[in-house]
């Protein structure tokens, strides 16, 4: 009786060890490997997120190709929204409008061209008044799409 309960407590041990460790570890970066991208857009108004985009991919080494042929990698940029941040410490006491502030969203459909495996990435802008932040995280494999 010992025996059993010693190996279902090993058991649960192993499986909760396991859970951990996958929703930990670090979803893969579709862009690893890429040194050129063609940006394709669904939306007609993401002109500042898709400059920042190209900045980003810039930062990390990846050339902007305006054809498919050139390229390593899709990214389709879908599902942009605009979140504003509205705070009363952020109101501008002359004229009591807000500062520019505000979150971009989106989400970016990553595919290899090679493979034709498609990953989703998530891209998000924080504008501040003041500055711009970029990011450009892949999304967990559980939450993809």
């Amino acid at each position: 009786m010992r025996q059993s309960i010693r190996a279902i407590l090993v058991g649960v041990a192993v499986v909760g060890l396991a859970a951990a460790v996958f929703l930990i570890w670090p979803a893969s970066d579709p862009l690893a490997k890429a040194t050129s991208v063609i940006i394709r857009s669904t939306e007609t108004t993401i002109t500042v997120a898709e400059q920042e985009l190209r900045i980003l991919l810039s930062d990390r080494g990846i050339e902007i190709v305006p054809l498919a042929a050139q390229a390593d990698a899709s990214i389709e940029v879908t599902d942009v929204r605009l979140h504003p941040i509205e705070d009363e410490e952020q109101r501008n006491p002359t004229d009591g409008d807000l500062a520019d502030t505000a979150v971009v969203s989106a989400v970016c459909k990553v595919t290899n061209l090679r493979t034709g495996r498609v990953k989703a990435m998530d891209f998000t802008l924080h504008f501040d008044g003041e500055r711009v932040e970029a990011r450009l995280v892949p999304r967990r494999t559980w939450l993809s799409f």
